[in-house]
C-alpha cells in the first residue's frame, strides 16, 4: 500500500488540473486497504491547487474505500479547507460526510464547511440536513450553534435549522441552539 500510495501521490501532484483523472489513478487507488496510505494518495490531488469539482467528486468517489473515520474527515476538512462547495462537489461531500460514523469526526467535516464563508443557501441546507445524521447531542448543538453564528438563520435556512435542532433530546443542548438563534431579551424596567 505505501508504494502505490507513495506513487498515485506524486503522479497525482502533478497531474494537470484542467483535465479529468483517469480510470485507471481511481482503479488503482481502489486497491489500496490502507485508510490512512488510501487518504494519501488522493491528498495530492486536493492540495496541489486548482482541481476542478468534478476531480474532486472523483477523488471522494474513491474514498468510499477509507472505513477510517479519522481519515475520511482528514480528507473532508483539507476539501473544505481549499474549495467551494459547488452544485458538482456538494453532493460528493455531503454524501462522503454521511458516511463518516463517529460523531465527532462527522461534525468535525461540516464545522469546516462552516468555516469557509461565504456559502450558498444550498450548502447550509445541505449541510443542517447532513447534520441530523448526528447522534450526539452535543455535536448536533456545537454544529447547529456555529451555523447560527456564521449565517443568518432565517428564509429557507429556518425550517430547516430547526428540524435539526428537534433531534436534540437533551433539553440544554436543545436550549443552547435555539438561544443562538432566539436570543432573550432584556426584561423591561
Amino acid at each position: 500500500d505505501f508504494e502505490l500510495a507513495s506513487f498515485l501521490a506524486e503522479v497525482s501532484a502533478s497531474y494537470p488540473g484542467d483535465r479529468p483523472l483517469p480510470p485507471s489513478f481511481l482503479t488503482a487507488a481502489a486497491t489500496i486497504n490502507s485508510g490512512f496510505e488510501l487518504r494519501r494518495a488522493l491528498s495530492g490531488v486536493v492540495t496541489r491547487g486548482g482541481a476542478t469539482s468534478a476531480q474532486l467528486a472523483s477523488v471522494l468517489e474513491a474514498a468510499g474505500g477509507i472505513t477510517s473515520d479519522f481519515e475520511l474527515a482528514e480528507l473532508l476538512v483539507m476539501i473544505a479547507q481549499r474549495y467551494p462547495l459547488d452544485d458538482v462537489l456538494r453532493p460528493a461531500y455531503f454524501a462522503a460526510a454521511g458516511r463518516v460514523r463517529g460523531d465527532f469526526e462527522h461534525g468535525r467535516a461540516l464545522k469546516a464547511v462552516i468555516a469557509r464563508k461565504p456559502l450558498s443557501e444550498a450548502t447550509v441546507l445541505a449541510l443542517l440536513e447532513s447534520s441530523v445524521g448526528l447522534q450526539s447531542d452535543f455535536e448536533l448543538a456545537e454544529v447547529l450553534i456555529a451555523v447560527a453564528k456564521a449565517y443568518p438563520v432565517n428564509g429557507r435556512i429556518r425550517p430547516a435549522f430547526l428540524k435539526a435542532a428537534e433531534h436534540i433530546s437533551s433539553e440544554y443542548q436543545r436550549g443552547r441552539v435555539l438561544s443562538a438563534i432566539f436570543p432573550r431579551s432584556a426584561p423591561a424596567e
